[in-house]
């Protein structure tokens, strides 16, 4: 019995010592094949959560390995003391381990990270006014912000007014009798093409149209966002367009040096997370990489319910009607991710439950696409979720023939 023992012993150790010389070759191949400096980890290239995860990994199957390798002298006289010795040990590595890593703010998988230099952008975004309609361009027009991660910049160089909206030539002061609707989301309401589409169909000189939408936002930033810039607009109609991918966690700042801002996304639900752990603990980003994994976003549903729910109360404490165009995967239904189809089924029921008017262009576009090729209904070829001019124009009409812009 004793040598059986001794023999699996013996195989488990070696299993984990080569898996231990597989990850160290993962680390390296992680580390040349994507050509990342191992000084890129400390701003949070996005290449580096491979690397983070391939320490990690590494690390684990090596106490793992040294776990199995001593495992005969933890069990004979004494031994308690001994495995209570291994576990302040541990304890004492995972300290020594969180103190090494918290200078490089490693996410792993527990959410993506955004690595921009502000500064420099502000510097660019100056010297190149005339590129402000050029989205695609490399001159981003970004400034963080504590609360919401990050914000456009606003100005006459840039492309939002200060008043947070895109130019639009309207006054602040709202005129006695207008109607003003304001356009709310993330890119695709950036974009402007509903917000054009609708004005150049609703052309009413008592009506201003606001565009609030910006680059990247989840529901809870552009709650944010509106509540910072729409409220003092003094809204008649609020649209939110939603896309299918804005069912993202809240954005973290986790580091700010040189310049440089790291921002990362939990892609958890703020009810699954604590944000000031995440923002300082290596080791609680290893854990929620863990949480992510076996959960798939838990807790986001809730959050973009709640979020739709403030907009909607909001609504009827500021006076204003509160709408949403929720905009499909740009392909036939069929075609769709099983998640994507899961995100939409949930928008949908959140919508209903919470009784907001909505309008899905979901079945709109499964029809057009019986007779009309994909490409189509997209910006761009490969771009799954922003509409093209034509889809837009057809959604324009249709939220326009539900009364969307009639208060």
């Amino acid at each position: 019995m004793t040598k059986n023992r001794s023999l699996i012993q013996k195989a488990l150790a070696w299993l984990f010592g080569l898996t231990c010389i597989g990850l160290v070759v993962n680390l390296i191949m992680a580390v040349y094949s994507r050509e990342l400096p191992l000084s890129a980890i400390t701003y949070c290239h996005p290449y580096a959560i491979d690397v983070g995860l391939a320490v990690f990994y590494l690390i684990l199957s090596f106490l793992i390995f040294l776990a199995v390798l001593f495992a005969h002298r933890l069990f004979t006289k004494g031994g308690i003391l001994k495995i209570l010795m291994v576990c302040i040990s541990v304890v004492a590595a995972l300290v020594l381990f969180e103190l090494a890593l918290i200078p490089f703010n490693l996410v792993f998988n527990a959410g993506h990270t955004f690595e921009f230099n502000f500064k420099q952008a502000m510097i660019q975004a100056a010297q190149n006014p005339q590129q402000k309609d050029e989205w695609n361009s490399k001159v981003q027009w970004w400034a963080m912000d504590e609360e919401l991660s990050y914000k456009p910049l606003m100005g006459p160089s840039y492309p939002y007014s200060q008043y947070g909206a895109l130019h639009n030539g309207y006054a602040f002061e709202k005129p006695q009798g207008a109607t003003r609707v304001v356009f709310l989301g993330d890119s695709i309401a950036a974009l402007g093409f509903l917000t054009r589409n609708v004005e150049s169909r609703m052309k009413k000189p008592d009506y201003e149209y606001w565009t609030l939408g910006v680059y990247g936002y989840s529901t809870n930033q552009e709650i944010g966002y509106f509540k910072r810039y729409g409220l003092p607009l003094k809204p008649d109609i609020v649209i939110l367009e939603f896309c299918l991918n804005d069912w993202d966690g809240t954005p973290v700042i986790l580091k700010q040096q040189d310049g440089y801002t790291v921002i990362a996304n939990t892609y958890l639900g703020q009810e699954h997370f604590n944000y000031w752990l995440f923002k300082h603990s290596t080791l609680y980003r290893v854990y929620l990489s863990l949480k992510a994994s076996f959960t798939d976003r838990a807790g986001l549903t809730d959050d973009v319910a709640n979020n739709l729910k403030k907009l909607a109360d909001m609504g009827r404490e500021h006076g204003y009607a509160f709408r949403v165009v929720v905009y499909p995967e740009l392909d036939k239904k069929e075609k769709w991710p099983e998640k994507i189809a899961r995100q939409h089924s949930d928008i949908v029921e959140i919508l209903q439950k919470l009784g907001i008017e909505y309008y899905d262009a979901a079945p709109m576009l499964e029809q057009e696409l019986a007779n009309k090729p994909r490409d189509w209904s997209r910006f761009e070829k490969n771009d799954h979720f922003h509409p093209s001019k034509e889809f837009s124009a057809m959604i324009a009409d249709r939220i326009i023939e539900k009364g969307f812009l009639v208060k």
